[in-house]
Formats: C-alpha cells, structure tokens, sequence
C-alpha cells in the first residue's frame, strides 16, 4: 500500500496511507456466512504482501476496516454475506511514536482532542506499535494540519502543548460551570429546592435522604444531592 510523508522527527513519524478504506460491520448472525470472504481478506493473494484489514469481534458482530481489495472478497459473496457499511469513505493516518508510547503517554489523545476542537470526527485503531487515525476523505487536509501542528515539535514542546491543551480544557469546564449559576426558570426552580431543603432538612429531590448517604439539612449536602437529582439541567 502506497503511503504520504506527513511528518517525520526523531521521535515520531506519521504517513497517510492513500488508499480510501472502507468501514462496515456485520451481523452476528451473519458471521458463519462470512467465512470464505473473511479468510480472502485476511490471508489475501500469495503475492500481495501490502493492504489494510481490522477485524474486531464484540458481542454485536464484527466490525470491519479494510481496502478495496479487502472489501472485493465481501463484494463477490454479497449474496451470501451482508455487511452493513458506513456512508462515507475512510483515509488512514498510520504513527508510529516509538519509545513515546511509554515515555510520554497521552499523545494520541492530545491528538484526537484537537481533532475534535476541530469538529474533525476519527475512528481510532491501535495495534501492536502503531496507532492509525482515520478520518473522512473531506476532512482530511485538514486533520493533516492538526497533526503537522501537534507533533512537529521536540518532546519538550510536545509535553508543553499537551499541558496547556489540559490547561485551557480546565478553564473551559469553569466557564461552564460559572454559566450554570445564570437565571432561568429551571435554575430557579432548583435554587427554592435547595433553600427548601435547608430550611426543612429535607432531601431537594424529596427522597428525605441525600445522594450521598447523609440528610440534607447542610447547604453543602444539598447541593451534594441536587447535582445528582433527576431534575432537567438545560434550558
């Protein structure tokens, strides 16, 4: 399989792959029909050492990812084997981040965190020393620039942007918890639940008890049972 340099440094290196991958998913009951096609895919033809095919078995089906010749075994058998497939085609970031995986966890997820920052949806598939990205063929120059972005930086660098990616997601759940404490007739609703609750000693969702096991004659434990309360927290 043909691939793109995105990215090499000491560390990392990172290549899109250039085929269009497929994503589709077949049936528990389906499975024992599925064999033949299954076997093609996994074993392919005694001279095609390259492709791409993932098979992951959960109790639902199987889930497949794979490339067009992959997929042409399932095709000529489609008689016989239905695979449900995603709407839409697939491209495969492959990284490779070495003695990273150990020594600096967290980076993939600091990858797909900005991807999504992005409103750049992935699949993730990880296998023994690499991890592979993938996202939709429309979102591809642009999941290329996240990554370009990330990781073209020392390790130094990269540990310096995974804080501050913490840092600014931690600050942006303050900011939404802080808008929480507008007016809005729900918020108001639970603010005379509470003062109900410390004025009686009561529980602010009627239960009598607090969530976390104590009455709810503090303020402190009703807000403790008002977070968790089943009452609608959106406008």
């Amino acid at each position: 399989m043909s691939r793109d340099d995105i990215l090499t440094t000491p560390n990392i290196s990172v290549v899109l792959l250039d085929d269009q991958l497929w994503v589709g998913c077949v049936a528990p009951e389906d499975l024992p029909a599925c064999a033949y096609p299954l076997l093609q895919a996994m074993l392919g033809a005694p001279d095609d050492k390259a492709g791409f095919f993932s098979l992951t078995h959960e109790e639902d089906g199987i889930t497949l990812m794979m490339d067009d010749r992959c997929q042409r075994a399932f095709a000529e058998t489609s008689h016989l084997c239905s695979v449900n497939y995603a709407p839409h085609r697939w491209r495969a970031f492959e990284i490779h981040l070495g003695t990273l995986t150990y020594d600096e966890p967290g980076v993939v997820c600091f990858l797909t965190t900005t991807m999504a920052e992005r409103h750049i949806s992935i699949l993730n598939l990880c296998t023994y020393d690499r991890d592979f990205l993938l996202v939709a063929e429309s979102d591809v120059h642009r999941a290329k620039e996240v990554i370009q972005a990330c990781l073209q930086v020392d390790v130094d660098g990269l540990r310096e942007a995974m804080l501050q990616l913490d840092v600014r997601r931690s600050h942006s759940s303050s900011r939404d918890l802080e808008d929480t404490n507008g007016s809005s007739p729900l918020r108001d609703k639970r603010r005379e639940q509470l003062a109900a609750a410390v004025d009686g000693g009561g529980c602010s969702c009627g239960t009598g008890t607090c969530c976390c096991g104590a009455t709810a004659s503090m303020s402190q434990e009703a807000l403790c049972c008002a977070s968790t309360c089943k009452l609608p927290t959106s406008d």
